[in-house]
């Protein structure tokens, strides 16, 4: 046992114990220990391990030793906390690469980030303890993640893509842009399209801190990085970079990829997305692509899992009918809103679960 606060606990059911009666909740949320109690008695004392010590546990598992047991130590036990976090990745190799809590002085290293876990899924390093202890949480109680997440970001290749050679459109404004990987928005818009503008609004400190950001900004004067709210159109039209290089009497692309879940209700994401077209010349698109289940209770729990690793800061799974909504007034493009590795696939997709997934769609602005 132990007398560690385990107030900031992010709580979810264990995939390696229990079988259809599973009880055991697991919180990994708290580098340097993994927290385990009974889902059926939570005020109960939790057991708490070593990280290596449950790593070491659950790759057994994995690697079908079905009949592994953890040993929970000795009544009394207090668990010892190390000066440096434990670091652990996917493949449960120590990554020398990966941003440390004193990088970024001013950032909070002790809540979820989308963005970063966005990253981490993606194999990049811009992400923290916290962030990657989420993302493999959110592996473990719907396997899948991982691919569902690397399928999004094709999705996204291929959309910009179209929208630059095929539609002709020279200005992307990439809202909820997370943190810059491989085939960003402007190289593949450029690429397509020579000449092409991009706007990124991510509201994450970490990307503008970020030495490839200001890299980047130092040498392409046609590509911006806007720290705000993309929540906020208000704020973001009005920022002087949107200001410097989009031409709002000549189409744009409004991408949401993988965003508009992060919206509460209560800030009307559509009401977001409209305010931002209403201001977008005709010919200009809207992109999307969102979580989604056609099961209720998926929905719900995907929901319950993102909002409490956040602390609160995000929306929720929506359905089909919500999605599509997000397009009214504008015309579809073909095929319509389809699952995102169904629009416009290019072989590259990967297989992934059938339970959650995101619907993507693109439409126009008459």
């Amino acid at each position: 046992m132990t007398d560690l606060d385990l107030s900031r606990a992010v709580w979810r059911k264990s995939g390696y114990s229990g079988g259809a009666t599973n009880c055991v909740e697991v919180a990994g949320s708290l580098p340097p220990i993994v927290a385990v109690r009974d889902s059926k008695n939570p005020a109960a004392p939790a057991l708490t391990f070593a990280c290596d010590a449950w790593d070491a546990f659950t790759g057994r598992v994995k690697s079908g030793k079905y009949d592994s047991r953890l040993r929970a130590p000795p009544e009394g036990t207090v668990v010892e906390v190390p000066s440096a976090p434990v670091r652990r990745r996917r493949d449960e190799t120590e990554d020398t690469t990966a941003m440390q809590p004193d990088d970024f002085p001013e950032i909070d290293t002790r809540t979820v980030s989308i963005a970063r876990a966005y990253d981490y899924m993606l194999g990049g390093t811009d992400n923290y303890e916290i962030d990657r202890r989420a993302a493999d949480g959110m592996e473990d109680i719907l396997p899948g993640t991982y691919a569902l997440t690397r399928n999004n970001r094709r999705y996204l290749e291929r959309v910009v893509r179209y929208l630059a050679g095929e539609c002709g459109i020279r200005q992307f404004i990439d809202h909820g842009s997370g943190l810059p990987t491989q085939n960003n928005v402007h190289q593949i818009a450029q690429e397509a399209g020579p000449g092409s503008k991009v706007v990124y609004v991510e509201i994450d400190p970490v990307v503008l801190a970020h030495g490839r950001v200001k890299a980047l900004l130092a040498e392409d004067d046609s590509t911006a990085f806007v720290q705000a709210d993309a929540g906020d159109v208000d704020r973001v039209l009005s920022h002087p970079d949107v200001q410097r290089l989009i031409n709002f009497d000549e189409p744009v692309a409004s991408l949401y990829i993988s965003f508009l879940h992060c919206i509460p209700d209560a800030r009307d994401p559509r009401g977001v997305v409209r305010q931002m077209m209403d201001h977008l010349a005709p010919g200009s698109y809207l992109a999307i692509s969102h979580l989604t289940s056609d099961d209720p209770q998926v929905r719900e729990r995907v929901t319950s899992f993102i909002l409490e690793a956040t602390g609160g800061h995000w929306g929720r799974a929506r359905s089909r009918d919500e999605v599509a909504d997000f397009f009214d007034g504008l015309e579809t493009v073909q095929p319509g809103l389809v699952k995102a590795i169904d629009w416009h696939p290019d072989g590259r997709e990967e297989a992934q679960s059938e339970e959650w997934f995101e619907y993507g769609g693109v439409a126009r602005k008459s």
